[in-house]
């Protein structure tokens, strides 16, 4: 097989440059550290876990951490961004793996009823 051209090999870096250089702008910094971090913590926690649960694991926890800051900061429950992204992060898995222990358990009438009655709507 042929090595790649420099010209071929200099377009890609150029296209991919372009690309994180346009998305990069809107990710909020401060809540990318927090999500990561904690992230981190809840990923080196588990001793037990294979590398590929760890990893997704990490994955999952900086995701939920960084989509959860903005709910934070929308809300008004806090002004930056950093802890609201941490604590999400070291919190989501475990109440995840809860909820999923849970799972067989739950009724859904009784789920429904709930969710109406707390958060409105009609039955």
């Amino acid at each position: 097989m042929a090595e790649p051209s420099t010209l071929t090999t200099g377009a890609t870096t150029l296209i991919s440059g372009a690309a994180l250089a346009s998305i990069l702008p809107h990710v909020d910094a401060n809540a990318a550290f927090g999500a990561v971090m904690g992230a981190a913590l809840v990923a080196s926690v588990n001793k037990d876990l294979s590398a590929w649960k760890r990893f997704t694991s990490f994955l999952f926890s900086a995701l939920c951490g960084y989509g959860g800051a903005g709910e934070f900061i929308a809300r008004g429950w806090a002004k930056e961004s950093f802890f609201p992204a941490l604590f999400v992060a070291l919190v989501i898995v475990p109440v995840a793996l809860k909820i999923i222990a849970q799972a067989p358990d739950i009724e859904l009438d009784k789920l429904r009823a709930f969710i109406v009655k707390h958060l409105g709507g009609t039955k």
